[in-house]
């Protein structure tokens, strides 16, 4: 078994002391070091191969330099654009990353034990979606009790809202409105399922907003009248692609052409939509940009700085085969 490389064994063939080694490879400004001395150490360094034990520094610093992300959700469009944004903002601020699938059915939060053992220093938690499934509450909850800095993306938690990045479902299904309207639509269908969560209520509060201020009528259509409603249907917002494929597949049965006959446009997206058959056109959310207020704001709390404020980007739409 190869014999691991020590930070002493780079000490003796640098010819320094072992606290010269350790002040140069972590870049200390005092005491000052040469650069002749600096250069021998790090040719040391190459010439045994030695890698810094991290463990043994986090002990010794107290702090990782990890942000553990605490992920509720399966892959998607918006979850991926999410992640970009906290690897972003974390690494410009000299974090790494690490993610945790939480597991419904474990009875112990585990990514509470990595902070308490220094593996990570602080939580981004993406919040489900199902609030049936997960006890959310429980998780923030024992967040606070064991001082673990947190921030989250998702739905708004009684008493945590503070600490969470609000997604704004109603935002997506008014873009959508507004783009049927500049077009002249005097009605536009909403297109809901009859069991809501939070965001399926919010888009739906999002588009009697924009009937309210655009004065279109409105004209509620649920999942399961769709085959019977659907000859009287022009414009439709969808609350996500997957009804929209649904009204895609009535659309084809009964004959009706899309996007001649009917135009759509899906309240979300997803990493499907595009290679549907007529493609969806859809909403994007600022996702990527709820990523890194969500790093920054923990960020902040971790360093003792003032929380930055964020202002997002207007929801984008992504006009594709189902509008004309």
């Amino acid at each position: 078994m190869t014999k691991r490389v020590t930070i002493k064994d780079v000490a003796q063939h640098a010819g320094v002391s072992i606290s010269v080694v350790s002040y140069v490879l972590n870049g200390a400004e005092k005491p000052v070091i040469s650069e002749a001395t600096r250069k021998r150490v790090f040719e040391a360094v190459k010439a045994l191969g030695y890698v810094p034990n991290r463990t043994a520094a986090t002990l010794r610093k107290g702090k990782s330099n990890t942000l553990g992300i605490i992920s509720f959700w399966d892959h998607s469009f918006v979850y991926e654009h999410f992640l970009q944004g906290i690897m972003s903002a974390a690494k410009k601020r000299g974090y790494n990353t690490v993610i945790y699938q939480a597991d419904p059915d474990t009875s112990e939060l585990e990514y509470i034990r990595y902070y308490l053992d220094r593996m990570i220093d602080g939580v981004i938690l993406i919040l489900p979606i199902d609030r049936n499934t997960y006890d959310i509450k429980k998780h923030l909850d024992a967040l606070v009790k064991h001082d673990v800095p947190f921030s989250a993306i998702g739905d708004p938690v009684d008493g945590y809202n503070e600490n969470i990045i609000n997604i704004d479902y109603a935002s997506t299904a008014m873009c959508a409105c507004r783009y049927f309207a500049k077009k002249g639509y005097e009605k536009i269908t909403y297109i809901a399922p009859r069991s809501m969560n939070f965001g399926d209520r919010d888009r739906m509060s999002g588009y009697l907003r924009a009937s309210e201020e655009l004065g279109f009528a409105t004209d509620v259509c649920y999942m399961d009248e769709i085959e019977q409603r659907l000859a009287s249907i022009k414009a439709a917002v969808v609350y996500k692609s997957a009804g929209a494929i649904t009204l895609l597949r009535a659309a084809e049965k009964q004959g009706t052409s899309v996007p001649r006959d009917l135009e759509l446009i899906a309240a979300n997206t997803e990493v499907y939509s595009e290679f549907v058959n007529p493609s969806l056109s859809t909403v994007v959310l600022p996702s990527r940009e709820m990523g890194v207020a969500a790093a920054e704001k923990l960020i902040a709390k971790i360093a003792g700085e003032e929380t930055p404020e964020h202002i997002f980007p207007d929801c984008q739409l992504r006009l594709l085969e189902t509008t004309r």
